[in-house]
């Protein structure tokens, strides 16, 4: 059995990051920090991988999250699927 005690150390994280990133949404923020790991479902990511991958995504866009993103690779709805810039 998880460790139910995961549960607000996990969410505690998605606020911290998410406040830095307001722009996002949270799905655009999720999608993105499991990128930084590389391409998998969310549904499989381990609750310690997401938090690393979330701070690690923090890690590595929070110093220029008010530059303009040049990544070439965006979705549908001009989402970039490295940064999550929209």
């Amino acid at each position: 059995m998880r460790d139910p005690k995961r549960i607000h150390r996990v969410l505690e994280t998605v606020r911290q990051v998410w406040e830095r990133f307001p722009d996002l949404r949270l799905g655009q923020l999720l999608s993105a920090s499991k990128g930084v790991a590389g391409p998998q479902d969310l549904f499989f990511v381990e609750d310690d991988a997401m938090e690393k991958n979330l701070r690690e995504f923090e890690l590595l866009h929070g110093s220029h999250q008010a530059a303009v993103c040049r990544h070439p690779s965006r979705d549908e709805t001009g989402v970039c699927h490295t940064c999550g810039d929209v």
